[in-house]
This record gives structure tokens, sequence and C-alpha cells, in this order.
């Protein structure tokens, strides 16, 4: 009586054509997206300064309310420390 074991070989043999053969068609979808968007960038908008120049914006306005409140929380510390001497 013949008795197959768990991986023939043919099995395998079909098993990593298959495997070539996907991973062959993803590299040409990938090739043929990335063909057909350099063709299709020279007409499409550029795109916008908005989101980066709010963020910008928004980055330096909370640096300034930051250095403002560790500047008055270092005053009331100094004054704390030191009363009655007029520093600043």
């Amino acid at each position: 009586m013949y008795v197959h074991c768990l991986i023939c070989p043919d099995m395998t043999t079909n098993f990593t054509s298959k495997l070539w053969t996907s991973y062959a068609n993803w590299l040409y979808t990938q090739w043929e997206k990335t063909y057909l968007w350099d063709l299709v960038e020279p007409y499409r908008r550029p795109r916008s300064f908005k989101p980066l120049v709010s963020i910008y914006i928004s980055a330096f306005y909370t640096g300034v309310v930051g250095s403002a409140i560790t500047e008055q929380l270092y005053k009331e510390k100094y004054w704390e420390d030191h009363p009655g001497e007029a520093r600043f």
C-alpha cells in the first residue's frame, strides 16, 4: 500500500510555483501603478501649503504661550525667594 507524506515534492513545487507567480503579478501591478501615476503626475493639482502653514503657526504660538508661562512661574518663584526686591 502506498502512503502519502504530509508534504510531497509535488505539493511543494506547486505551492512555490503559485507563490512566485503571485509575487510576479504583484510586482507587475506595482510597476504598472507607478508608471500610470508618473503619466498623470504633471496634470495633478499642486499640493496646498495651508496645513503646513497652520501647523507652523500653531507651533509658534504654543511656544510663545509656553515661554510666557515659564517666565511668569520663574518670576513668582523669584519673588517668593527674594521678597521686597525689584529685579524685573
